[in-house]
């Protein structure tokens, strides 16, 4: 994804809560700005290669994007553009390489056996172990 991401500070009293916003913020300008795209129905971004967590706040080092398989998470646009809505999930540097060096089925294959948290799951046990 580029560059590690700035300090979350100003966004909340406690900037450690604050890195998510920071990121979904960084990654919105640089999808605006064709830094990054966002192909096909789910991926994997990373932040710098090698993997690189987002700021000190974190451990997390990219994101595994998905686009649901079902109409309400398309939105059409009165210009008759089609939008998709993707959901983000924040993955550890070693999730990342495991993708990058096994292929995403290797890490879908981990995700569907341990799932994914709902939300940030600060601290969650990485989905692989080397």
């Amino acid at each position: 994804m580029g560059p590690a991401f700035s300090s979350a500070s100003g966004l909340s009293s406690n900037p450690t809560d604050a890195w998510p916003v920071v990121c979904m913020r960084e990654l919105a300008r640089r999808i605006m700005n064709n830094q990054v795209q966002l192909r096909g129905d789910f991926g994997v971004l990373s932040n710098e290669d090698p993997p690189k967590s987002f700021c000190e706040q974190t451990r997390f080092a990219g994101w595994l994007f998905a686009a649901p398989q079902n109409e309400q998470h398309r939105c059409v646009l009165s210009n008759g553009t089609t939008v998709k809505l993707y959901q983000l999930f924040p993955l550890y540097a070693e999730e990342i390489i495991l993708q990058r060096d096994k292929g995403f089925a290797a890490l879908i294959e981990q995700v569907e056996k341990h799932g994914l948290p709902n939300g940030v799951e600060e601290g969650r046990a990485p989905l692989v172990s080397f």
